[in-house]
């Protein structure tokens, strides 16, 4: 297998499709702080209007949270119960949580509540050693352009990290292909496990179609 001098594969040479589980993708462009927050969901406030617009009541987000001086994390799905675009604000109830998210909101649910970090992340509809297809795509990114990102699937190596560019944005679909230009070592070998194996409680592909 061909690597450049940082230790990183090229992923044109290597085009294994799975279309099985799906995968959350962290872009880096959708992060917030929750200062209240609950283990049935969150509330946000001053959210960038960036973020809000297209969302609507009862649409579900997907993403990872944290919590500071943790390296854990929990994957989830939230439902949107109240939206106020004009003044940034966000209240969302959890109707799935990993494994591990169960288990870190059960341990950081201590007084005083200690702000949980979120980072709103797309699904794949699709994915390959190749790239990705992510669904529910309403950000700024362009054909051709190039990102950094993160991938996440509940897995105690995770974030896989990945840089790549735009292939296809769809604005009608809120689709985007995204096409790895360098995938590292450890996240090639993240995606080969997650072919290998369901991963235990995540949604499957056929849940993240919405968007």
């Amino acid at each position: 297998m061909a690597t450049d001098s940082r230790g990183t594969t090229t992923a044109g040479v290597r085009d294994k499709r799975y279309a099985g589980q799906a995968l959350l993708v962290d872009l880096h462009d959708a992060e917030c702080e929750a200062k209240i927050w609950t283990t049935g969901g969150f509330t946000l406030a001053d959210v960038p209007r960036k973020l809000l617009d297209g969302l609507h009541p009862r649409e579900v987000l997907a993403g990872v949270f944290s919590f500071e001086g943790t390296t854990d994390h929990g994957l989830f799905e939230a439902e949107i119960e109240g939206l106020d675009v004009a003044r940034g604000g966000l209240i969302a109830r959890f109707v799935w949580l990993s494994e591990h998210g169960h288990k870190l909101l059960e341990f950081s649910n201590r007084r005083p509540l200690p702000p949980m970090r979120l980072g709103l992340a797309r699904i794949t509809l699709n994915w390959s050693l190749s790239g990705l297809l992510l669904g529910g795509y309403r950000g700024a990114l362009k054909d051709g352009e190039r990102l950094n990102g993160m991938i996440w699937t509940d897995d105690p190596k995770d974030p896989g990290l990945f840089i790549g560019h735009v292939i296809k944005l769809n604005p009608d679909k809120h689709t985007l292909a995204i096409k790895f230009d360098e995938l590292p070592e450890a996240t090639f070998a993240l995606l080969e496990a997650t072919m290998r194996k369901r991963a235990v409680g995540f949604p499957p592909a056929s849940a993240w179609t919405h968007g």
